[in-house]
């Protein structure tokens, strides 16, 4: 069996962290081996799901374009909203959705802007469309810290 990326980075994690940081005899040295063990550990969770996550926004993002569109009366708004709901990923590297996900977002902030300046008759349902976006969005890419939990559900 060939060990994946992430469950060798999730290897050098748990060797820093149960091996190594505790025999050092600088309080210094243990804490910058913590730090890296964190970092190593954020990397093999980016690792096991960059792309997925960038995948499953887009759409997202783009379900929200394609229910806005019929909403929008700012016409250069309604262009944008419309072709970015028709838009497709046309790789699946890292690079290639970041830069989808990137211009979505602005896109979809610019959205969120007008729905909160312009009163549209179903303009509150669109809102929290795009508010639960981003906290479900900030909630998939948090970082892992190891018992840490960090609730990013809204207050009511």
């Amino acid at each position: 069996m060939k060990p994946s990326m992430n469950e060798m980075l999730e290897s050098i994690c748990e060797t820093l962290l149960k091996d190594i940081a505790p025999s050092q005899q600088s309080d210094y040295q243990t804490k910058q081996l913590n730090t890296m063990a964190f970092l190593i550990l954020n990397a093999a969770k980016e690792y096991d799901q960059a792309a997925d996550i960038r995948f499953q926004e887009n759409a997202r993002m783009r379900k929200i374009f394609l229910e806005a569109s019929t909403l929008v009366e700012d016409q250069e708004l309604r262009g944008k909203v419309e072709a970015a709901a028709k838009s497709k990923d046309t790789s699946l590297s890292i690079k290639a959705l970041d830069a989808a996900n990137d211009e979505l977002n602005e896109l979809l902030i610019e959205l969120q802007t007008y729905v909160e300046e312009v009163e549209t008759p179903l303009g509150a349902d669109l809102l929290q469309s795009i508010w639960s976006y981003f906290v479900d969005s900030t909630a998939r890419r948090r970082e892992v810290c190891p018992g840490i939990v960090v609730d990013l559900k809204p207050s009511n």
